[in-house]
């Protein structure tokens, strides 16, 4: 077993404390093999325990199919773990995040049992951010992550494109909504702290985004002026007169005498 025994072990005596009652917890693990071993060894302590396991993988689901598998609930006492959520958490629009928000009440009534939710860093800080009431809610955290060199098989993560990759748009319609979150009465301190960290990095890298690219726009050109014929670089200088050759000013002057001879 690769995961770390003395997270495991809080994570034990946490599983077995929480039966009859909703009790959630952020696991903060990025990578997908390791988030497979941690559901393989809650199943087994569940099966050990003699109590109900469910999986509830949202991978490649929409906030309402999400929803869905939410809503099949689960019996008193199962040990929960809810994961695949990644993706849909990090959308720019936030829907799922504002969802689970408004139904953390119903999220505890069908889930009566320790649930916890399996996120990686940006999907992390996303749902502590967009869903601050939930996030409130959670009663502990644990991380697991394998040292692995990124370029091996093993470590294949749930992610999303880096700031500077997103096109602009898509980064101004996130600055956009954290800051109408921010105008919000009653916003606790650590969320407030939370957004204003990712603006920071948001208003940091807007001028790195890709700019939004449109398939069927042709590049802008000075109007009259076709693709392979350029506009002049010059076009206030004369005709065969170069940048180095200025015209004289005044050409009526003639030559002055010196002043001062």
């Amino acid at each position: 077993m690769s995961l770390e025994p003395s997270e495991l072990a809080k994570l034990s005596r946490y599983l077995r404390a929480h039966r009859d009652r909703f009790a959630l917890a952020v696991v903060r693990a990025p990578q997908l093999d390791v988030r497979e071993e941690l559901q393989r060894w809650v199943e087994s302590l569940a099966a050990g325990e003699q109590r109900p396991f469910r999986l509830v993988d949202c991978t490649s689901l929409n906030p309402q199919a999400i929803w869905e598998q939410i809503t099949q609930g689960v019996p008193a006492g199962a040990m929960s773990v809810l994961t695949g959520l990644d993706k849909a958490l990090q959308t720019k629009d936030g829907d799922l995040a504002r969802l689970l928000n408004r139904q953390r009440e119903r999220i505890a009534q069908l889930l009566p049992g320790p649930v916890l939710l399996v996120l990686g860093e940006l999907a992390l800080d996303r749902f502590l951010i967009d869903a601050p009431d939930l996030a409130d809610w959670y009663a502990a955290s644990f991380a697991f992550e394998r040292e692995t060199p990124a370029t091996a098989e093993n470590y294949r993560t749930e992610t999303s494109p880096t700031t500077s990759e997103l096109s602009r748009s898509l980064i101004q319609a996130r600055i956009s909504l954290l800051e109408q979150q921010l105008s919000e009465v009653g916003l606790r301190p650590e969320s407030e702290a939370r957004i204003w960290l990712e603006l920071a990095r948001l208003y940091y890298d807007l001028p790195l985004s890709a700019p939004h690219s449109d398939p069927d726009s042709s590049p802008d050109l000075t109007p009259g002026v076709t693709l392979g014929t350029q506009p002049d670089p010059n076009p206030d200088l004369a005709p065969g007169v170069s940048r180095g050759t200025q015209p004289d000013p005044n050409p009526d002057l003639g030559t002055q005498p010196d002043p001062n001879p």
